[in-house]
């Protein structure tokens, strides 16, 4: 690729948020949520920033809260404790996830060979010779048009200001 191609390619213009070292700027996210290399305004790689999202998920799935509730998140040193109902494989693999160094925190790959992620887990299967018409399709979305919720649109009730009183507790014109 020519140099000024690939320099109009990256240019901040084309591709906001990214710098020209390749990483994120731009922060964004729930903020009990986001990576501490998010705040820290020095560019982040945005899947190493979303394992430590994923991993406060799974924390607050497990745990019924968040492992991290701190005012100022900027100043966030990621001391948590596990629950005691957490299995050790599970507190190994959050405390792996949640580790405030992006460049030890456990990486995707690690993530699907870990022992207690494993645990049960059953890859999809994707069959590439399945034999699926082009009619079995249509069947499928026309079977499910009974189950569509449809919007309808009542006009409001027309009535003069006789009639709007008249309805009213308030006014009593029977006396």
């Amino acid at each position: 690729m020519p140099e000024s191609r690939e320099r109009l390619i990256r240019s901040q213009d084309l591709m906001p948020g990214f710098g020209f070292d390749g990483l994120l700027h731009t922060a964004c996210g729930t903020p009990n949520y986001v990576a501490p290399e998010v705040l820290n305004d020095k560019g982040y790689d945005g899947t190493i920033a979303d394992i430590w999202s994923c991993g406060v998920i799974l924390f607050v799935l497990m745990a019924g809260y968040l492992p991290f509730d701190e005012s100022n998140l900027i100043s966030r040193s990621a001391d948590f404790t596990c629950p005691s109902w957490f299995s050790s494989s599970a507190t190994n693999l959050i405390k792996r996830i949640l580790d405030p160094n992006p460049l030890t925190r456990i990486t995707i790959p690690d993530i699907l060979e870990n022992e207690w992620f494993k645990k049960g887990y059953r890859p999809p299967d994707f069959e590439q010779g399945e034999d699926v018409s082009l009619d079995d399709v249509v069947a499928v979305f026309n079977d499910s048009k009974e189950y569509l919720v449809t919007e309808k649109k009542e006009k409001p009730v027309s009535m003069n200001a006789f009639e709007f009183i008249s309805r009213s507790q308030c006014f009593n014109l029977g006396s």
